[in-house]
């Protein structure tokens, strides 16, 4: 049996042995998203029953649903610091696709928010400050 556990029990009683297969145990995935004590995440995904309309709104009822991923930690300044900012995110998938969700807040007033360089992969992001 492929992908079987083989059990073998001793019996006290005879010094025989007895030979058992058992199913293997099936990866439990965590309730939404779990860190372990090395600071590994690992998180569920959300099977999908409809196609998600990706419009930058999380208005659809799995957002009210389910629970999200907010359990973040920074990257800079402070590597490993609790995140300052709320934020929560999803991962979701239905048979044709998967998806990346997340609501993102600022406690700074739109009018503070600055944005110079929009290229994904690009150390100039960091670098954008709002000076007052």
């Amino acid at each position: 049996m492929a992908g079987a556990l083989a059990v073998v029990a001793l019996r006290a009683d005879s010094g025989l042995a007895q030979s058992a297969i058992a199913a293997p145990q099936q990866p439990v995935a965590p309730a939404v998203g779990v860190r372990d004590s090395a600071g590994n995440a690992t998180g569920r995904a959300i099977r999908l029953s409809a196609r998600l309309a990706v419009d930058g709104r999380l208005d659809e009822e799995v957002y009210r649903s389910e629970e999200s991923v907010s359990d973040f930690v920074q990257q800079a300044p402070v590597q490993g610091a609790p995140a300052t900012e709320r934020t929560e995110a999803w991962v979701l998938y239905d048979d044709v696709a998967i998806y990346v969700s997340a609501g993102c807040w600022d406690s700074a007033p739109k009018e503070r928010w600055v944005a110079n360089e929009l290229r994904r992969d690009t150390n100039q992001l960091r670098q954008n400050r709002c000076e007052l």
